[in-house]
């Protein structure tokens, strides 16, 4: 090819090789200087892009890190399925006040027990764990930056001048025997409590195993990414004023954010120097609990009932139900002996299943019809669609006639297990 090229050469005109040399020049120089140009250009593209992100940064560091939604305070009341929903009030009941609440009564909603016990200025709270006060808080945090926000850690801060001691005077429990606590979902479950220096959140999980939130969660916050949620749990002796601090950090910084109660601090009660219980069974309309002066109920619990209970704390424990052995030796542990000091016979146990199989479907059903008592019926669709997870007792083997013969019985255990229970409250 260069031969031919060579003006000397004979075997292309001498236009023809001058126009070709030409092309190959100019084709040459362009690709010379498009290497040249490309070779430029990633630079400037790369200080394009870092201005942009930079920009970004600015534009995100004039936004807060996150916001949060408004807080939800999670009592008992919420929740129809609830054990007890529990109201305190800064002066005793009146005598018409304590008629009205003997006669209280649920069906299906919790609305007529919560609009009677606003009526007489009663305001709710949880149940206080291990004499001390409680509050749940559903909050719910979500990104307001481009750039991902991460958060490191959070505690509590106790505004130690708001602590004072709770003005209650009277507790009244609403109680709905056999109900359950709903669990927190996907939100994480963080516990503080607010009686140690300084609180760190501690995340528990659906067994009750709880480990530090540093170095085992960390949440990530954008404009584009779903929110956070957290069921915040706290505890404490006192009653006090309080909030949540999120240490934060991204790529423009780091510091530190307030959750709180829409600008004010959240409150934790102690209703611990109550000097009158109140105890209402809402299934029933009965009062399990009240001071002596109004009469006080008595719990007439029988030897079976005691066994029924410990049945049913074990089946709870285990997710089986006990065989005659296991159960004789449960009430053993808890030192319920037989007679003549010995425990239990697994035969006399054994004998009673059957009766506390159907027992267990009949409380469940009243729970989930609202409070409406259940009939033979029920009790039979319950154990056909395994309700209860009753393995021992077969669908074809029991009679709505069965059913109907313990009914009073179970009405009566109902009754006696309830008022138990609620002496310890």
């Amino acid at each position: 090819m260069l031969d031919s090229l060579n003006p000397a050469s004979t075997g292309i005109p001498l236009k023809k090789r001058v126009l070709v040399i030409v092309v190959t020049v100019v084709v040459t120089a362009a690709a010379v200087a498009f290497g040249v140009w490309v070779e430029a250009s990633g630079p400037v593209a790369d200080r394009v892009q870092a201005g942009e992100e930079a920009a970004q940064d600015r534009a995100d560091s004039k936004k807060p890190p996150f916001a949060q939604t408004d807080p939800t305070y999670f009592y008992d009341w919420f929740r129809t399925y609830a054990p007890r929903h529990e109201w305190i009030l800064d002066r005793a009941l009146t005598g018409e006040e304590a008629r009205e609440l003997s006669r209280l009564r649920v069906r299906g909603s919790n609305d007529e027990v919560n609009r009677w016990a606003r009526s007489i200025g009663a305001r709710p709270v949880l149940r206080a764990a291990e004499g001390r006060g409680e509050v749940r808080i559903d909050v719910q945090l979500r990104g307001t930056r481009t750039q991902p926000v991460v958060i490191n850690n959070l505690s509590a801060q106790v505004e130690e001048k708001s602590c004072r001691s709770s003005k209650a005077v009277t507790r009244i429990v609403f109680s709905a025997p056999g109900g359950f606590q709903p669990s927190a979902g996907d939100s994480a479950h963080l516990v503080f409590d607010l009686d140690t220096p300084k609180p760190t959140a501690v995340l528990e999980d659906s067994h009750g195993g709880r480990r530090p939130y540093v170095g085992e969660r960390f949440e990530y916050l954008n404009a584009e990414g779903a929110p956070s949620g957290f069921i915040v749990q706290a505890f404490s002796l006192r009653t006090c004023e309080w909030t949540i601090e999120a240490d934060w950090e991204d790529a423009t910084g780091s510091g530190t954010f307030t959750i709180d109660d829409n600008g004010k601090s959240f409150t934790i009660e102690n209703p611990n120097e109550v000097s009158q219980v109140w105890v209402q069974d809402v299934w029933t309309g009965k009062l399990l609990k009240s001071p002596a002066w109004f009469g006080q109920p008595e719990a007439k619990l029988t030897t079976v009932d005691r066994y029924y209970r410990a049945w049913d704390h074990y089946r709870q424990q285990h997710r089986r139900e006990p065989n005659g052995s296991q159960l004789s030796a449960a009430l053993a542990a808890q030192n319920f002996l037989a007679q003549d000091e010995r425990p239990t016979s697994p035969g006399t146990l054994r004998r009673h299943f059957r009766e506390f199989c159907l027992y267990s479907l009949w409380s469940y059903e009243w729970r989930i019809n609202g409070g409406a008592e259940p009939s033979a019926d029920d009790v039979i669709r319950a154990l056909k669609f395994q309700r209860r997870d009753i393995h021992s007792l077969d669908e074809a083997t029991v009679s709505s006639d069965e059913v109907e013969r313990h009914l009073p019985e179970f009405r009566r255990r109902h009754q006696a297990l309830a008022v138990d229970e609620a002496k310890g409250w």
